[in-house]
């Protein structure tokens, strides 16, 4: 075997590994010079010219091959190149060099390498060199069983930690407590009183899962022991338990940012158009929570996501300007500009048209569009309606007072449900009237005022005489009921209740389709358009009937009723009555010339032939007329007309618009604030355009498209729009109307989604801790 020097030249990587970039070997004494490079990743040998040794000396011991060794042609001298990379001790020859004349010419060449070669500088070296080898470290082979028990209590701790983030996210999503006022220390789990909803779940879900029990066993243990051992300090110390009240705070604000990451993707990859919704409340700790809401268009149709739920220390204009500036641009990373609407309520700090919100939001985006909630607009109207005369409002607080007292005492309620049995099929309670109620003032007359069989309106007067009569019930108590008991057998309150009914019966269904998620904007405009001449059309005459009707038959069930001796046992006869016409009024009079008819006159003529003349005209028309004005302020042909034009790009409206075109004054407003040329948008919809095989092709495909998108459309904005993205027609054929489409739905008409949110954090803040960590837990907990 012959004997090898190398001129080793060696490089480390990006990762600390030492790689040889060039070395030269002398093979023998007479052999061929070999030289090794590597240029590219690609390894070459190339053959030197022979080479001859001047000092012969070092051919006289047995030759052996030795691939630590390596020699320099530039020095002369030999070196041990493992030692240089890894050896930590740097006095040996063969790490400086060895080599020189004296040393060549003693002849001691190889029993210096062989002394380097069984030294234990050398051999560490050498193992430290093959651990690196290896890709392994000297503390990995010492401390090998460490590691693998750390390994296993690591992936252990993981699975506990993704169980308690299961629970977490179960009791968030139920809208359950997460903490008790007491016991919740980790000591004190072994004892069987209530931990709170997290903690029970916890030792129930530990009872099936070998890993959670054996990780709860250590913690109650480790836990006991500190206490033993420090009870005078407070909190866990270095103990990790996972079960603290940080630990899913936490959880809820990574779940939070996450969502709220999810959402600002979601929003730039579909271009970064964008709408908002706000609207404040009180929460039960008297704070003022502001709820912010964005609106974007997907691939499938418009997104309304809840963002930020926040405290509010100050509800100006301004304050709410700086609050959304900081919600856009800081934590969602979005740009201002590319705002297209937002609604708010009728607030003047929101929707003040010269200092409000509304108002500063234009200054900074000139063509974003503002819109009253539509729900709350409807609610104004209605609400306004109740009030506007004397008897009406009179018959909602009686319909208030009347369930108050039935419900304030378990004796009437146990009443109230006895004489159900006796006149109604089934039981149902009087509804509670409130103010952020929108649907209780329709719920309440619809149960009461009904033509059908089950009216409660006798059940009504039965109770209230029932507790009139009870002398063992306070006086105040009796006169209450006594008092409204007479005022529920007037005919002019039932015909008042009886036209309400009538009213809600037609802004109910529009009322509730405004609250519904999915909401267009043309179906919208459509139904509230539609309610003016729907009460328009209501006719006094056949309300007067209804009443009338009503009285009858709640007269006849209190008849039977008094036939039955089983109620007459136990209550006694009912002697209150229904009046089934109006109550005379004495008008006075005035003195008049012979043959003079005064108005006093024609008055009294008109209340002999028409008993209900008074309340009708007094009572019930002023009511219809004040809800028809109230209405047409609202939603006149004159508002809402960008909602409005949106009407000519329903899939309803195609066949017309071709024939017909598009009038000049539609679609102007609407393709000014989307950017987009309304004579191309026109062409578009009309056929003009050179594209008529592309919409001839699109009609059919959407005539024979099996999808929910397609088939049954009602004249929205969703179906179009989900035609033109699905066959791609938007990149060139319908680029300008698939623009106008899309910006159409992005903007909002409620704010029904921030009333939503309140709903759920006034379950979240009742009935979980309301001093939960503003930073981790609330927004993060409603999300």
């Amino acid at each position: 075997m012959a004997h090898v020097y190398c001129d080793v030249q060696m490089l480390r990587n990006a990762e600390g590994q030492f790689i040889v970039k060039e070395f030269t070997c002398l093979l023998g004494a007479h052999g061929n010079a070999v030289k090794y490079q590597e240029r590219d990743s690609n390894p070459r040998f190339t053959e030197l010219k022979s080479v001859a040794l001047d000092h012969s000396a070092i051919l006289t011991y047995p030759l052996e091959k030795r691939m630590w060794l390596s020699y320099s042609e530039r020095d002369k001298q030999l070196f041990c190149w493992i030692c240089v990379a890894f050896c930590s001790q740097r006095k040996s020859n063969f790490i400086t060099g060895w080599g020189g004349n004296d040393h060549w010419e003693s002849g001691h060449c190889y029993s210096s390498i062989s002394r380097h070669e069984i030294s234990l500088e050398h051999q560490h070296a050498v193992e430290s060199f093959h651990l690196f080898s290896l890709q392994s470290s000297i503390n990995h082979c010492l401390d090998l069983s460490s590691l693998s028990l750390r390994k296993k209590q690591v992936a252990q701790r993981r699975d506990v930690v993704l169980k308690i983030i299961e629970i977490v996210l179960f009791l968030a999503k139920q809208s359950l407590p997460f903490r008790a006022k007491n016991n919740e220390a980790a000591y004190a789990l072994s004892t069987p009183c209530n931990h709170g909803n997290f903690l029970e779940e916890v030792k129930s879900r530990a009872t099936f899962d070998p890993i959670l029990k054996a990780h709860l066993d250590s913690v109650i243990k480790q836990s006991q022991k500190r206490h033993n051992d420090h009870s005078d300090s407070r909190g866990r110390g270095s103990l990790v338990t996972f079960l603290s009240k940080t630990t899913f705070q936490k959880i809820l604000y990574i779940t939070k940012n996450l969502i709220v990451k999810y959402i600002r993707d979601q929003i730039i990859e579909n271009g970064g158009t964008y709408s908002i919704t706000m609207d404040g409340s009180q929460d039960v700790s008297v704070q003022e929570v502001m709820a912010f809401v964005i609106r974007y268009v997907d691939e499938f149709g418009p997104v309304e996501c809840l963002v930020d739920v926040s405290v509010m220390k100050s509800t100006s204009s301004k304050a709410l300007l700086e609050h959304t500036v900081d919600i856009l641009e800081n934590k969602l990373s979005l740009k201002l500009e590319d705002l297209a609407g937002y609604s708010f309520d009728g607030a003047g700090n929101m929707a003040g048209a010269n200092a409000g919100l509304e108002a500063l939001l234009k200054e900074r985006v000139p063509l974003s569009v503002f819109q009253h909630c539509y729900a709350h607009i409807l609610s104004l109207c209605l609400e306004k309606t109740c009030t506007a005369v004397l008897l009406g409002s009179a018959t909602f607080d009686l319909l208030r007072d009347s369930c108050t007292i039935i419900s304030e005492s378990y004796k009437r309620s146990l009443l109230w449900k006895s004489v159900s049995s006796f006149l109604c099929n089934k039981t149902r309670m009087l509804v509670k009237l409130g103010k952020t109620r929108w649907w209780a003032r329709a719920r309440a007359c619809s149960r009461i005022f009904t033509d059908s069989e089950d009216s409660l309106l006798p059940v009504v007067i039965v109770a209230l005489e029932i507790i009139s009569r009870d002398k063992d019930l306070p006086a105040k108590s009796r006169a209450k009921a006594l008092g409204d008991l007479s005022k529920w057998c007037t005919f002019e309150t039932i015909a008042v209740g009886m036209l309400f009914n009538k009213i809600f019966q037609m802004t109910g269904p529009v009322s509730d389709y405004l609250q519904t998620p999915q909401l267009d904007h043309i179906q919208a405009a459509r139904l509230t358009s539609q309610l003016i001449p729907d009460v328009s059309g209501i006719c006094i005459d056949q309300v007067l009937n209804s009443a009338k009707e009503l009285a009858d038959h709640s007269n006849a069930k209190l008849d039977e009723l008094n036939l039955t001796k089983d109620f007459t046992d136990e209550f006694g006869e009912i002697e209150s009555r229904v009046a089934s016409e109006a109550t005379r009024r004495r008008i006075s009079t005035v003195p008049r010339r012979l043959g003079e008819r005064s108005e006093d006159e024609i008055r009294r003529l008109a209340e002999a032939n028409s008993p209900n003349w008074h309340v009708n005209v007094n009572t019930l028309i002023p009511i219809k007329d004040n809800c028809i004005t109230n209405l047409q302020n609202r939603f006149g042909d004159d508002k809402l007309t960008i909602f409005k034009s949106c009407a000519f790009l329903s899939l309803e409206r195609f066949a017309e618009v071709v024939k017909d075109g598009i009038p000049s004054d539609a679609l102007e407003t609407l393709c000014k604030l989307a950017g987009t040329d309304k004579a191309v948008v026109s062409s578009e919809l009309s056929g003009d355009s050179d594209s008529d095989e592309e919409r001839n092709e699109t009609t059919e495909k959407r005539k024979t498209d099996g999808s929910p998108s397609a088939v049954g459309c009602k004249g929205c904005l969703r179906c179009p729009y989900r035609i033109l993205r699905k066959h791609r027609l938007y990149t060139a054929a319908f680029g300008q109307l698939y623009r106008t489409y899309k910006f159409a739905l992005t903007l909002p008409c409620t704010q029904v989604t921030c009333e939503r949110c309140f709903s759920k954090l006034k379950i979240t803040c009742c009935y979980s801790d309301p001093n939960v960590d503003q930073k981790y837990g609330l927004f993060g907990y409603v999300l």
